[in-house]
């Protein structure tokens, strides 16, 4: 991915937006999958979130500064929290692994310029996958296993391996896993798409400008 020359305004102006867009459209889904049960049908077998990252894999093509990427990636994760009103207590290992995952990664993956699908298919397909362990499988097992059955103390540890059982020898959390490379096609399209039309206006404005 080749970085736009953007002086130092641009530069934030647009890490601002792709955060703050990555932001609004986890919440337009997170509303849609609460109000639709087709919807929260689907996303409980097919993993649908990956629609929210798009943007955030735009980031190295503006700032690949990994310090502020990542504190700018994590902030997304705890305006996230703060908004979905979510009954679980706050886990700052998901901010943690969310800037590791979605800021530094792109920057690290995405940052040669891939043209091919098949080059940013695996990419992203990497950047998926570990952003669905960290997230989700993270999310069930710390937070609903140790956090939020306070009442089951912490070293019971017959309880915690029959929760973890439970959970995660179910074959929907393996199904929605496999699905993550089918949607990470998707994902690739997309990007590539916006991604072309984006580079070839900003290079248009740009010499219009000069």
């Amino acid at each position: 991915m080749k970085k736009l020359k953007l002086s130092a305004l641009e530069q934030i102006i647009f890490l601002a937006c792709l955060s703050s867009l990555s932001l609004v459209l986890d919440l337009i889904f997170k509303k849609l999958f609460a109000s639709y049960a087709l919807l929260r049908f689907w996303n409980s077998i097919i993993w649908l979130d990956g629609f929210k990252l798009i943007p955030l894999f735009f980031i190295p093509l503006v700032n690949r500064n990994y310090f502020w990427v990542f504190i700018s990636v994590s902030l997304i994760e705890i305006f996230g929290f703060c908004f979905r009103g979510t009954i679980y207590p706050y886990n700052p290992l998901l901010t943690l692994f969310y800037g590791l995952c979605l800021g530094i990664g792109p920057i690290l993956l995405l940052s040669k310029c891939c043209k091919s699908f098949f080059s940013v298919y695996w990419r992203l397909s990497l950047i998926c996958a570990l952003y669905f362990i960290t997230s989700i499988l993270l999310n069930l097992f710390f937070l609903d296993c140790i956090f939020y059955n306070k009442s089951y103390g912490y070293l019971n540890n017959f309880y915690f391996h029959n929760r973890f059982i439970k959970r995660f020898l179910s074959p929907w959390i393996y199904f929605r896993f496999l699905s993550v490379f089918f949607f990470s096609g998707i994902l690739t399209y997309i990007y590539l798409t916006i991604y072309r039309q984006f580079l070839s206006f900003y290079l248009i404005n740009k010499t219009k400008i000069l």
